[in-house]
């Protein structure tokens, strides 16, 4: 059987909309200061809840959104949309708490509500300070993503440690192979101020 993002099968008779209704509604508490429907299942990773439909695990909000508004795309494989929440509430499965968004409104609702957890970020990884000069921005597939010069300059330089580590390595291989010096600077095309001397 095929399969959609999260694992949901496709197949019509997995799917009762009466029964799957009556499961939401049993397993909610009505937040009284967000009005918010908080399911009270087992939570899932990172606090957003699965329900079983058949055996297949799917994201409550997801199903809500098939179950109360009729949004028949989410049981489409190819879907590539996301569900999002107006009460920033990851357990929150109230139908008009959710809008459907692209990736990119995802990440740009994240960031107006202030869990952008990268973009908010003033130190990179290793601890430098993101400042204008020691920030590296660029565009990669379309989003504005930004690199920290300094670790930028450090990975370089283990870089061309290695490279210098190894192709000492090669020349060594090749001076107990019997090849002089002078020969062995040729092929690396450079030139070899001991060539006169016979090196």
């Amino acid at each position: 059987m095929p399969t959609g993002q999260y694992g949901i099968r496709h197949n019509q008779n997995l799917w009762d909309r009466d029964k799957l209704r009556e499961l939401l509604i049993s397993r909610r508490r009505i937040s009284g200061t967000t009005g918010c429907w908080e399911y009270t299942g087992a939570p899932g990773g990172n606090g957003r809840s699965f329900v079983s439909v058949s055996g297949d695990k799917v994201l409550v909000y997801r199903l809500s959104l098939w179950v109360f508004s009729g949004l028949e795309e989410i049981r489409d494989p190819d879907w590539k949309m996301h569900v999002l929440h107006r009460c920033d509430n990851p357990i929150c499965f109230r139908p008009d708490h959710l809008f459907v968004g692209t990736h990119k409104d995802n990440m740009a609702d994240s960031k107006q509500k202030g869990r952008a957890f990268w973009g908010a970020r003033t130190r990179c990884s290793r601890g430098h300070e993101y400042t204008e000069e020691n920030t590296l921005r660029f565009l990669y597939h379309g989003y504005e993503c930004r690199m920290c010069r300094e670790c930028n300059r450090i990975r370089d330089k283990i870089r061309d440690l290695k490279y210098a580590k190894l192709r000492d390595q090669r020349r060594i291989r090749m001076v107990i192979q019997g090849i002089p010096f002078h020969k062995i600077m040729e092929l690396e095309g450079l030139s070899c101020p001991t060539k006169q001397v016979g090196y």
